[in-house]
């Protein structure tokens, strides 16, 4: 199981892809990936964890939902980098 922050998170790849600019993104979306990547590197030493298992719950539960209708129907869901950042936020960091 990869470790948060690890090439397998592909969260924090794509966090670390905003903050080195790669990506083009507004301030916001650059300032929580700012703040993703620092609660990883200084996160514990405030009591906080990284719950990588719960943050790939979240986004894995995508997989198991289709489209009903148009182009994609019966197709799964894929999250997008930005859609899959964006929903681990909600369950990354646990006190």
């Amino acid at each position: 199981m990869a470790r948060a922050g690890s090439k397998d998170d592909r969260v924090t790849a794509y966090a670390r892809s905003v903050t080195e600019g790669a990506l083009p993104v507004n301030r916001l979306v650059h300032l929580a990936c700012e703040r993703h990547l620092d609660d990883l590197a200084t996160g514990a030493g405030r009591g906080l964890r990284f719950d990588l298992a719960a943050a790939r719950h979240a986004s894995e539960f995508f997989g198991y939902l289709r489209h009903s209708k148009g182009e994609w129907a019966g197709e799964t869901f894929t999250l997008a980098p930005w859609q899959a950042f964006h929903r681990r936020l909600s369950v990354r960091l646990a006190a």
